[in-house]
């Protein structure tokens, strides 16, 4: 999987966690759409694993949506009129 460097804009969302690259993470339903909404997205996930030690996955949008299954997770709740 090679990367070229071109112009062209990124747009590049960092979310840092204290666990493994391979654990789940959470993402809001806006950040979702958002990614949806660009092709010029990158995911910087940066796995902490210790004090001492991280590790840095980077990934485009088709990456992201590729290999992770994003699952809902929150609703809002409100009485109904």
């Amino acid at each position: 999987n090679q990367r070229f460097i071109t112009n062209q804009q990124k747009i590049i969302e960092v979310k840092t966690t204290k666990k493994d690259a391979e654990s789940q993470f959470y993402f809001s339903e806006n950040e979702l759409n958002f990614i949806n909404n660009h092709q010029n997205y990158y995911l910087y996930r940066l796995s902490l694993k210790n004090e001492n030690e991280a590790e840095l996955t980077i990934m485009d949008k088709n990456d992201f949506l590729n290999k992770f299954q994003v699952t809902p997770y929150q609703y809002i709740v409100k009485l109904k009129i």
